[in-house]
């Protein structure tokens, strides 16, 4: 890549409105990297690079295993560059709505607590992410997760004045808090909320919002609190509601203090989690395909434009009703049993024009009418000679035994038959009339029918299907820490009345001392199924026994009593567990080593809780997952010399080496990296001569004593050796050089 020659592109893994993303490989410590370039019409925008270079800072001073690393910055004359960590996973809005749907409860718990320790290592280095959402943060089936876009991220502390609007780019408004949507100042309990909506996602497996406009999002984020979580998915606990309820508190300084006490409350809740049935959620979308807008139901819910999605708990296997109405179009109707996500397209069809067709019908019933007399009496004659015909044909068979009966009644059987035949043929030209007929009177009957059934109901009511009310859960027990409670009451079915429910309370712990109440009397609006009780625990602060308080749902209006009346609310004093506040290790004192890229550096304590990064310990480490460059693979023929360290050795000479000691030579092959064979010898091997043609080895050819000579037979594997004057080969041999090994 032009300016970045060290890196070898895969592919483009990301593109947004600052830059693109691509997957790389670092061909000088062989790993892949993710490059993030600024885009070269920003190039020359000086804002742009320095919030580009910015977040490389930002970055580089992290540090987190749960933040995104960054490796190197490049600013040349082919843009500017971010050389980052490469972590192999998924969007989490993706990751919901592609892979999990609704993410269990308990294991939500265990993602978001590395998110929040991310976050709370930023917020104690002053600074702020400002645009916290589930895009930003990155996830694998392994449930290790990455945060993400740090380009608008904020250093408080040299900078304080950041912490307001001003022109930045890149929000969501469906995770923006009150404030920010206000354009007031910007501060961590901002990216609180933020964290506070994504949890709200991920347990609901939904963006909150979806389908309003952006003027309507920003106005319900600014007034109305966020939607509780049952009303879009009851499988989660009431506590954990409240959790996200804390956390997207209108006003900043009624969410939580910080990170770590958000993470605390999801700490303390997984102890008292129950398990949850396992639940099935598919998508449907229905579409109208010809672009006409009109109303789509799904169920009870509706939505006017050409298209309408809707998730649904399918586990009861109930089906789905599906309406499209719009004035002057036909209606459509249909029910549907969701198996998977789903889409379906409709075509919206005109009505025609019923004034045209109820002339049609006149003008063809008075046709008809006209005609009633004769054809009528047709129709007459053909039913009596049928009735007749079956009278003869049973008294043929009750007179079978009898001959002269019989013979009667067949003869009179036949003619009749024949005068059936003629009927028929007679009533065949007119089967339009006697069509028409037909519908006359069942209309007339119809109108009887409905005019009697209309008098028997007359000052009756039709019975009505009473709900019956209960308590979701029958026991919860909360720390008296947590100071506020809602306890959620449940309608078997919507009333088309408003239900109130009075409540009595008892126990041990005690009104006023230990709790107070909102209401005494539940209210459940018409047409709504779910309902609170609200209570506001009071932390006296005093070592004392846990406190009971029991709820009872008296006789409601509109509703009945149902199984789960009697709920049990245990206080648990948590005051024992209050700790004196902790005296942190004195600034400059050692903390520990820890890897910046591939370099390890000392960290020291700042005396605050925290630590800074201190001086270089090694550059290049192989604990920081550095890779020193790889030196090529020794060859078989020096591989086996260092190994088997003999005496002499030859070198290559075709495919072929041999080795040997005093007593003892191998014969190896080349290309089969492997011994062919051995041999012990006598005497002594001065010089080595090759046979090319026959493949053998001759030995000591110029001596002009009386010696031991040597002949190997490579092909055939074979030896022999003779002490003479005269040399065993043919003169003609190839001179192959001995080396003495220095060992």
């Amino acid at each position: 890549m032009k300016g970045l020659e060290r890196y070898k592109k895969i592919k483009d893994i990301g593109e947004g409105a600052q830059g693109n993303v691509i997957l790389s490989w670092d061909t000088l410590l062989e790993r892949n990297v993710a490059i993030k370039s600024l885009h070269k019409s920003l190039t020359s925008d000086k804002l742009h690079v320095k919030r580009f270079k910015q977040e490389a800072k930002t970055l580089a001073s992290l540090g987190h295993p749960s933040i995104i690393g960054v490796y190197e910055y490049i600013a040349n004359s082919s843009g500017c560059h971010l050389v980052m960590e490469y972590f192999e996973g998924h969007p989490l809005d993706l990751y919901i709505r592609n892979v999990t749907g609704p993410i269990p409860e308990e294991r939500v718990i265990d993602i978001y607590t590395k998110v929040l320790d991310a976050m709370s290592h930023i917020h104690k280095k002053k600074i702020i992410h400002r645009d916290i959402k589930p895009s930003n943060i990155m996830i694998n089936d392994k449930s290790e997760i990455r945060l993400l876009d740090f380009g608008i991220a904020k250093n408080t502390e040299n900078d304080p004045t950041l912490t307001k609007i001003g022109s930045s780019a890149g929000y969501t408004p469906m995770y923006m808090s009150p404030e920010h949507c206000n354009g007031e100042p910007i501060t961590k309990y901002s990216d609180i909320y933020s964290l506070g909506v994504t949890l709200w996602q991920m347990l609901t497996g939904k963006p909150p919002y979806e389908g309003l406009t952006q003027g309507q999002i920003y106005l319900k984020v600014a007034k109305e609190p966020l939607q509780s979580i049952q009303s879009v998915y009851p499988e989660v606990s009431l506590k954990m509601n409240t959790i996200v309820q804390n956390a997207t508190q209108k006003k900043p300084k009624k969410r939580y203090p910080s990170c770590d006490a958000f993470k605390k409350e999801l700490v303390q809740l997984k102890k008292h989690i129950k398990d949850i049935p396992t639940v099935f959620i598919f998508n449907l979308k229905v579409k109208i395909a010809n672009g006409i807008d009109a109303t789509i139901y799904l169920d009870e819910e509706q939505h006017y434009g050409t298209e309408f999605s809707k998730s649904f708990d399918v586990s009861n296997d109930v089906p789905i009703s599906i309406k499209i109405e719009k004035p002057g179009y036909k209606k459509i109707q249909q029910q549907l049993f969701l198996k998977k996500n789903e889409v379906i397209n409709f075509n919206i069809e005109k009505q025609t024009d019923p004034f045209s067709s109820l002339l049609k019908l006149k003008n063809n019933i008075f046709y008809y009418l006209k005609n009633i007399p004769a054809n009528l009496s047709k129709v007459l004659i053909y039913i009596k000679l049928t009735i007749l015909w079956a009278i003869e044909s049973v008294q043929f068979k009750l007179n079978k035994n009898s001959p002269e009966g019989s013979k009667l009644y067949n003869n009179k059987r036949i003619e009749t038959r024949k005068n059936i035949t003629e009927s028929v043929e007679n009533i065949k030209p007119h089967k339009k009339e006697y069509i028409s007929y037909s519908i006359i009177l069942s209309l007339i009957v119809l109108a009887i029918f409905g005019f009697n059934t209309q008098k028997e109901i007359v000052g009756k009511t039709s019975p009505l299907i009473i709900p019956t009310v209960n308590f979701e859960t029958l026991k919860t027990e909360i720390v008296e820490s947590q100071s506020y409670a809602k306890i959620l009451v449940v309608l078997s079915k919507p009333s088309e009345s408003v239900v109130k429910i009075p409540i009595k309370y008892t126990g041990s712990a005690t009104i006023k001392n230990d709790y107070t109440t909102k209401s005494d009397t539940v209210i459940i609006e018409a047409n709504q199924k779910l309902g609170f009780i609200e209570l506001d625990i009071i932390n006296d602060k005093m070592k004392e026994q846990d406190e009971t308080i029991i709820i009872e749902l008296q006789n409601p209006e509109n509703a009945t009593l149902g199984e789960q009346t009697k709920y049990s609310y245990t206080i648990l004093n948590d005051d024992k567990r209050i700790r004196t506040p902790r005296k942190h290790p004195k600034k400059g004192t050692k903390y520990k080593v820890r890897c910046n890229g591939t370099d390890l550096y000392q960290y020291y304590h700042d005396g605050k809780g925290g630590h800074y990064k201190g001086s270089l310990k090694k550059r290049n480490s192989k604990d920081c997952g550095y890779i020193p460059p790889i030196v090529a693979s020794k060859t078989f023929y020096q591989e086996t010399i260092d190994r088997e360290n003999p005496k002499y050795y030859t070198k290559k000479f075709g495919d072929y080496f041999i080795i040997w000691n005093n007593d003892r030579f191998k014969v190896y092959s080349v290309s089969k990296k492997r011994l062919l064979f051995k041999k012990s010898y006598e005497g002594k091997i001065y010089a080595v001569y090759y046979d090319k043609r026959n493949k053998k080895v001759f030995t000591n050819k110029n001596s002009l004593f009386k010696i031991t000579r040597h002949v190997i037979d490579i092909k055939n594997k074979s030896f022999e050796q003779k002490r003479t004057l005269k040399f065993l080969g043919n003169g003609d041999e190839t001179k192959i050089k001995r080396i003495r090994n220095k060992r």
